[in-house]
């Protein structure tokens, strides 16, 4: 991504958390407080022009969002291919304006996928336009990393606290990558469980970090939405705090990504390829 820029006069875009001042009515009496709640907006991305997707997300990490976005909906194929994201505030949203490279975009029109369409915050799939796009075999993920099982229970101990906006607001999603260590290498949050995993898929991807050196934590339940964009990243492990669903599973079966849960009293629930994780 070469160039990103916020856009000009008196529109600006507001912050993920907002404090809000509100009566607090309890059999003692009324009183004043203050309680920090979690914004959401409509999100507009226009590739090369062309509005493919309206999402309600959380209005941070934009760039991230951008790159994940096309990276994770199979728009672009290699973080290089995205070669400008403009983020302009508007009444009463924000507009993405990416540039992606020309062959990508002829690609992307040839697909015929452009959903121009809104996407609720738990939405990850929302207007797709055929059944083709769930029977359409999502790539294999080859990666030779086995974690301990201590390793992933001490980083799910580490990601409740690593969820800056989550500890303010109680009500937004996180999704981390962790390498093989332990550590929390790079952590985006959303009202989104889709859009914070896109996020992250940017901060991964954009940094430079090799998506099948470790594994991603996420705060909700795996859905199938989940698994397709982590398998067309190529994470090879997903841990859930929540159950996946049967979609899911089948899905992380498929492309050969391993789905596991925490179960409770430190032990985990391994859905599927369970050879990557020891002990």
């Amino acid at each position: 991504m070469n160039d990103s820029q916020r856009g000009g006069g008196d529109q600006t875009i507001r912050p993920a958390n907002l404090e809000l001042s509100f009566d607090l009515l309890k059999p003692g009496g009324r009183s004043a407080s203050t309680w920090n709640i979690a914004e959401e907006c409509p999100i507009a991305l226009r590739f090369n022009g062309a509005i493919f997707a309206v999402m309600l997300a959380s209005p941070g990490d934009l760039e991230d969002f951008a790159l994940g976005f096309a990276l994770s909906e199979g728009i672009i194929d290699a973080a290089d291919e995205l070669q400008n994201c403009k983020i302009k505030p508007l009444d009463g949203g924000i507009e993405l304006d990416i540039t992606i490279a020309g062959k990508r975009a002829v690609r992307l029109e040839a697909k015929e996928r452009r959903r121009a369409l809104a996407g609720g915050s738990g939405c990850g799939l929302c207007g797709i336009q055929s059944f083709e796009e769930f029977t359409n075999p999502l790539p294999r993920v080859s990666s030779a990393l086995c974690v301990p099982l201590e390793v992933i229970r001490r980083a799910g101990k580490d990601f409740p606290d690593a969820q800056e906006l989550n500890k303010l607001n109680h009500s937004v999603h996180g999704a981390a990558f962790v390498d093989a260590s332990g550590e929390i290498k790079a952590l985006r949050e959303d009202v989104g469980r889709h859009n914070a995993l896109d996020k992250l898929i940017g901060a991964v991807l954009g940094a430079g970090l090799d998506p099948a050196s470790g594994f991603v934590l996420l705060s909700s339940r795996a859905g199938y939405e989940l698994i397709h964009k982590a398998a067309r990243t190529g994470f090879p492990i997903v841990v859930s705090i929540s159950a996946p669903t049967g979609m899911a599973l089948r899905a992380a079966a498929d492309s050969e990504v391993t789905l596991a849960s925490f179960a409770g009293d430190g032990e985990l629930a391994i859905f599927s390829h369970a050879e990557r994780i020891s002990g």
